[in-house]
């Protein structure tokens, strides 16, 4: 391998949300299918190679955050462990894991990978550990086991500019949560190659549209973050579209 790897796993899916829980106070009128995925990163740099990065995790169980919802507006949860195999990758080839928020289905995998390093927004952290915030991290979006067995892990804190994997750059950006996070995807000479904007951007609409998520922390931020990738000279990926799958087929986004 010669170059960057990246594959999009979808790993979650509802039939139809509220285009306004996507897009804030924005489309009424309408619902769309949203997919949730998580990224399998390998830098291939000639350097040495780290092995592979996993990028959220979905979720195992998501009866949680299924209770009173509508059929055609729950969780769907597909396994991770099957869609990384379809690309020859088994949960033990997994160096590292990164989250890009602490939402349940971002992170409710990790018990998947008990010997990688996982790697955890360091705002997010104190956020969602501070018990003063317990009336605004609340289950079961914020879950308390899987913290705790996060906390009992051990997690190594990102801050804004860290490189956790070869070519792998973070971005605190906030909005969507106080600490959320997006991924650089750098080349060999340090430049923006492409951009995971976690859930500040769930769909290519909030990107073409410079429309924050309905759920927000600050609207300021996701806006900020938002107009700077209006006019960024390369891709930016959202994070909840099913029509990433249209142009990706196979999930493979790089391939070296």
């Amino acid at each position: 391998m010669n170059g960057p790897q990246l594959i999009a796993l979808p790993v979650l899916s509802i039939e139809a949300v509220p285009a306004c829980a996507v897009l804030h106070l924005s489309d009424y009128d309408r619902e769309v299918p949203i997919t949730g995925y998580a990224w399998m990163y390998r830098s291939g740099m000639s350097n040495g190679d780290e092995g592979w990065t996993l990028i959220d995790t979905g979720m195992n169980d998501p009866k949680p955050v299924n209770a009173d919802r509508p059929a055609r507006r729950q969780w769907h949860s597909h396994s991770l462990v099957e869609a990384m195999a379809q690309h020859g990758v088994a949960p033990g080839d997994v160096n590292r894991v990164i989250l890009t928020h602490l939402h349940l289905d971002h992170c409710g995998g990790l018990e998947l990978f008990p010997h990688a390093r996982w790697y955890v927004p360091a705002i997010e952290w104190q956020f969602a550990r501070d018990p003063a915030n317990a009336d605004l991290a609340r289950e079961p979006l914020y879950s308390r086991s899987v913290l705790d067995r996060m906390a009992a892990h051990g997690v190594e804190l990102l801050a804004d500019g860290d490189c956790p994997a070869l070519g792998l750059r973070v971005r605190h950006v906030g909005g969507h949560t106080p600490g959320s996070i997006a991924l650089e995807l750098l080349n060999h000479e340090g430049q923006v190659r492409l951009v995971l904007a976690g859930d500040v951007a769930p769909l290519y609409d909030n990107l073409r549209r410079e429309i924050p998520p309905g759920t927000l922390w600050h609207w300021g931020e996701c806006r900020l973050a938002l107009s700077r990738w209006s006019s960024a000279p390369y891709p930016v990926l959202p994070n909840h579209d099913s029509r990433l799958l249209a142009d990706f087929p196979d999930g493979v986004i790089l391939n070296g």
